[in-house]
């Protein structure tokens, strides 16, 4: 057993391409296990929400941060987010400020490009859950006069924000 350990731990040495090739394969072991451990660091880390006035940033998640509310509060949120969005406010950054509250960080960025004139709907209706997987990530239909308008939101610690909105069956845009 000594004998093959000691035969195993001097092949690379026994030619330079041998040894470059070893040097290669741990080099590639061990950027792929620092790549997977960053991946698994950031598929863990939880979205909590600030103060009045910040933004949601991350954080280790907490047994109080990852309680998930009832659908009542996701609800909520997606119908509100939609009125804002609908709201036609003629001033863009005050249009901005209205959707701030309900948004990640990612997604107001996005909205930062569109004009709120441009908006389809003007009236809002009801809003269901499409998935009640129970997960921290849900997402809701909102009717309007314009169609159905589906919102993916995702819990951040202590509320529903909304990252993704994907207006369905807009007629006349």
């Amino acid at each position: 057993m000594r004998d093959q350990l000691r035969d195993a731990l001097r092949w690379p040495l026994y030619s330079p391409k041998r040894l470059l090739a070893v040097v290669a394969a741990v080099i590639a072991l061990l950027v792929l296990a620092n790549s997977c451990q960053d991946e698994h660091h950031s598929n863990t880390a939880a979205t909590t929400v600030a103060p009045e006035g910040t933004r949601p940033s991350k954080a280790a998640p907490s047994a109080a941060a990852s309680a998930r509310p009832d659908s009542t509060a996701a609800l909520k949120t997606a119908h509100t987010f939609v009125e804002a969005w609908a709201s036609h406010n003629p001033d863009p950054g005050a249009w901005l400020k209205q959707l701030e509250p309900y948004t990640t960080d990612r997604l107001l960025t996005m909205l930062r490009s569109t004009d709120p004139s441009r908006v389809p709907a003007t009236r809002v209706g009801d809003a269901k859950l499409t998935d009640t997987g129970g997960g921290p990530i849900t997402s809701a239909a909102v009717s309007t006069d314009r169609g159905p308008v589906t919102i993916g939101m995702l819990w951040a610690g202590d509320r529903w924000l909304v990252g993704e909105i994907k207006p369905g069956a807009q007629a006349g845009s």
